[in-house]
């Protein structure tokens, strides 16, 4: 298949989903937004790279600069998306312009010609390679990739820990796709570099049907990413406070208004909650929900947990879930139980998410487990 219909197939998909994220998408508002608009950076990259293949920059010279400066939306945008599908809190809108400097500069520069009198933008736009600009767009725009791609990998790192903070479940909020998506770009990137430098037709074409490949898998999570945070705004905001913190500043701990008294009052209460009313087989406990259930604040609870128990809320329940699952393999009335139909009573969603716990916490896969402890089933 020509390259020009791949090429402007993925154009029009990333217009599309484009829109779509930023108009419809109804989980994660503002990261969608963000990612909509990174889309439609894309689609415009890809339609600059279709005029420069079929010579239509000559018909339509004014198309070229606006495709062109889509090129340093790309990098912030999809930042900008990691931050909202990690944050709570809004950006200030300073900040925010800050990072959009780049392509601010650019729409001063592309205006040059008109105020210099050195030639029109037509001009320009015919022989890139051979302007200020074309130099400017080789050197500027990788660097700013490279800068966003660091700064987005530490982004979904540091989120990576701090759901272990107040959610029992991080599968499907840990965002892993996202660095999976931060491995493409860095293959399509190198590919690209390599390409221009040996020049070879295979990989070039090979590079157009990459792409597309990374624009569906881009797509297909991002449609079906749910949810990162709560649904309540102030919940959410009072877990923002607890985490960031926490992660900033792992070596010292949280400070709390709870006295000695207090925290082993909470820390009986909360063990009554654990180990009598089982509240971890619940999968859909998280910190706010166990607070209210203990009668304090969510601030006071991560407190007593991260200091009594010296772990974090994730830990904790998965670690009582899989004595849960223990206790139940040893018992005969389970055996028309499978290992992972245990695990989901115990309060597990995932079987990956429970083989990885129980490993964690016994140092044995579950089947392993189960053959050094078959004898002892009572």
């Amino acid at each position: 298949m020509p390259e020009i219909i791949i090429n402007s197939f993925s154009a029009a998909f990333c217009f599309l989903v484009g829109m779509l994220a930023i108009f419809y998408l109804p989980y994660n508002r503002k990261g969608n937004i963000w990612f909509g608009i990174f889309l439609l950076s894309v689609g415009f990259a890809f339609l600059s790279k279709i005029m420069w293949q079929e010579g239509l920059y000559l018909k339509f010279p004014y198309v070229i600069p606006v495709s062109e400066l889509s090129r340093f939306i790309m990098a912030p945008s999809f930042y900008l998306g990691i931050w909202y599908f990690t944050h709570v809190s809004e950006i200030n809108f300073r900040i925010k312009a800050l990072h959009f400097i780049p392509a601010l500069l650019f729409i001063v520069f592309i205006s040059l010609p008109y105020f210099l009198s050195i030639g029109n933008i037509s001009e320009l736009a015919g022989k890139p390679m051979k302007t200020i600009l074309g130099s400017l767009m080789r050197v500027a725009f990788p660097v700013q990739v490279i800068i966003y791609w660091i700064l987005s990998y530490l982004l979904l790192k540091k989120h990576s820990r701090s759901i272990l903070l107040f959610s029992s479940q991080k599968k499907e909020i840990d965002l892993n796709w996202l660095l999976s998506i931060l491995v493409w770009i860095f293959f399509l990137i190198l590919l690209e570099l390599v390409t221009k430098m040996i020049g070879n037709n295979i990989l070039n074409s090979a590079s157009t049907y990459l792409h597309l490949i990374f624009l569906t898998f881009l797509v297909y999570n991002l449609l079906k990413q749910k949810e990162v945070f709560l649904k309540n705004e102030n919940i959410n905001t009072t877990l923002e406070n607890i985490i960031y913190p926490d992660i900033r500043s792992q070596v010292e701990k949280p400070i709390s208004r709870l006295n000695e008294d207090e925290v082993l009052k909470y820390k009986v209460v909360l063990n009554g909650l654990l180990e009598k009313e089982e509240v971890y087989t619940d999968p859909e406990i998280n910190l706010a929900s166990l607070a209210n259930k203990a009668g304090i604040s969510m601030n006071d609870l991560s407190f007593v947990i991260n200091n009594s128990y010296n772990m974090n809320f994730y830990t904790l329940i998965n670690k009582y879930r899989i004595e849960k699952v223990k206790v139940m393999l040893a018992k005969k009335e389970h055996n028309h139980l499978t290992i992972l139909g245990i695990a989901y009573d115990a309060g597990f969603t995932s079987k990956s998410t429970f083989n990885n716990a129980f490993k964690k916490e016994t140092g044995l896969t579950p089947s392993a487990y189960m053959k050094i402890n078959a004898l002892k089933v009572v």
